[in-house]
């Protein structure tokens, strides 16, 4: 019994040191470099289909102003649905030195938890659960005391890796500039979809989320790195209405593509891909035909039943199926066979938007 609670005790120190070593200032420093200089993981998965609107215009600028030198807070704003997600992924899917938060796919509550979300994705590894906390670091993460200090001291930690980031030259490792040499990319910190609808009204109310805000002024105003807020045209304005906001930040503002981008847009992708994929299908235009003899035959089945003709034709022999039942029957398996050729045809275009994420039909953009 002795052997095995002296077994356990030194289970649990040694626990308690690995942990206690984990968080130690030369280490979370590590991982935040390394978080820093890689590509965001979670735009890896990003593949355009062939129903994609790349929109290289807009890409082009929006690359023009993170890769140069940080001046400022960048807000990337305009109408919902109008693509600014999108561009967003096409654009900096391959760039290093990218931190990319998104709040649609983890949601917050309180200007704390997206502060905590964000340091955690930069690398910064919080202390455990409220038990492990109170009983390794004598601290309850459940007091708001508590996680305002924890996430000050990792922004600090970040701001002090950045430090060190712009002291090294931003040189992006396996990337290569138009004279061969290495990329120098600022470091780009993006906040996506900070959006009403998405993050509700009690974030934007919240002293913690504006703190992080003049966090990113700091950081822009000692060109430290980008930090990029994309969002809807209600919170641009919240946060030009911040003190000393409007006359730091860049706004771009990506609106819905011009008709003659939508007209090329049809004529160049979406009407070849119909075309091809309706000819893989079998007999499209039977297809039509059955479909408009479905509604025919719904239509003459509704209306109500009229007085027999004077003469009646002679009784079908007993067993033998009636003319209209086989030709009721023709034109179900018809109108079916249309009803896949359609379910077929939309379920590849669903696939064709951009492969690897969710569709929504305003994403097209």
């Amino acid at each position: 019994a002795m052997r095995g609670g002296a077994t356990v005790v030194g289970g649990l120190l040694g626990f308690v040191l690995l942990q206690a070593a984990r968080r130690m200032d030369i280490n979370q420093r590590r991982r935040i470099r390394e978080a820093l200089r890689r590509r965001p993981a979670e735009l890896e998965a990003f593949r355009p289909g062939p129903l994609f609107l790349p929109r290289h215009g807009k890409v082009a600028f929006l690359r023009e102003h993170v890769d140069g030198d940080p001046s400022g807070p960048i807000v990337v704003t305009g109408p919902a649905g109008s693509g600014k997600t999108m561009i967003l992924k096409h654009g900096l899917a391959s760039r290093p030195h990218t931190l990319y938060l998104s709040l649609r796919a983890a949601p917050v509550a309180s200007g704390d938890a997206l502060v905590a979300a964000l340091v955690t994705q930069a690398g910064y590894l919080m202390p455990p659960t409220e038990l492990l906390s109170r009983a390794i670091f004598n601290r309850d993460m459940g007091t708001a005391a508590t996680m305002l200090a924890e996430t000050d001291r990792a922004l600090r930690l970040i701001t002090s890796v950045l430090e060190a980031e712009k002291a090294r030259g931003w040189e992006a490792e396996g990337v290569t500039d138009a004279r061969g040499g290495p990329a120098i990319l600022p470091p780009l910190i993006v906040i996506d979809e900070l959006n009403l609808n998405e993050v509700g009204t009690g974030l934007l109310d919240d002293g913690a989320f504006w703190k992080l805000v003049d966090w990113a002024m700091h950081i822009a105003d000692n060109r430290l790195g980008h930090v990029l807020f994309a969002c809807g045209l209600e919170v641009a304005a919240l946060l030009d209405a911040h003190p000393g906001f409007r006359m730091r930040r860049a706004k771009l503002h990506f609106d819905f593509p011009r008709p003659v981008t939508m007209h090329a847009y049809l004529k160049d992708q979406v009407n070849p891909f119909l075309a091809d994929e309706l000819r893989a299908v079998h007999r499209p235009t039977a297809a039509v035909a059955a479909t408009a003899a479905a509604v025919d035959h719904v239509a003459a089945a509704s209306e109500p039943p009229s007085l027999p003709p004077p003469s009646s034709p002679p009784a079908a022999e007993a067993g033998a199926p009636s003319s209209s039942s086989v030709s009721d029957t023709k034109t179900l398996e018809e109108a079916q066979e249309a009803y896949d050729t359609a379910v077929t045809v939309g379920s590849k275009m669903r696939s064709a938007v951009v492969a690897h994420d969710t569709f929504h039909p305003r994403w097209w953009w």
